[in-house]
């Protein structure tokens, strides 16, 4: 408990002893207040082990939309390498469209030939069929 004796200046110049102004009380609470978009907030953080994190949080998201109820004004958002995965997810979705038109195009600038140009591009899935394979051997040795 804090000392109620500590003066405390008012208007006027006058010193009222602070325990007539408010109760002063150290007590265990809190760590900190987070808030995020100006709102409060709390954390659950979660470590997975041998699980992909997608399979993760898709299971957790549905069990948390089946069994838990927000009261109004609660909300629930999945963050962390989660959210960074999304992320990633998404611009792969239009890089790698946007880089194999490109090198479409390239080939067909060089070769100037619709079929020459199939022809090569056909091999792309087989580079990542040994792609795949290569990996598998170096992970199993």
């Amino acid at each position: 408990m804090i000392s109620t004796q500590v003066l405390v200046p008012v208007m006027g110049g006058a010193m009222v002893p602070l325990g007539q102004l408010a109760k002063v009380e150290v007590v265990k609470g809190a760590p900190a207040i987070r808030t995020e978009n100006s709102l409060l907030s709390a954390y659950i953080y979660v470590d997975i082990r041998d699980r992909d994190i997608g399979g993760y949080v898709r299971d957790a998201q549905q069990a948390v939309q089946q069994q838990v109820k927000f009261p109004p004004g609660y909300y629930i958002t999945w963050s962390g390498q989660f959210e960074y995965m999304e992320r990633a997810i998404a611009k792969m979705k239009v890089v790698v469209p946007l880089t194999l038109l490109i090198i479409f195009l390239l080939l067909y600038l060089n070769f100037r030939r619709l079929t020459e140009t199939f022809i090569v591009m056909l091999s792309v899935p087989f580079a990542l069929v040994g792609g795949v394979w290569l990996m598998w051997l170096l992970a199993t040795t």
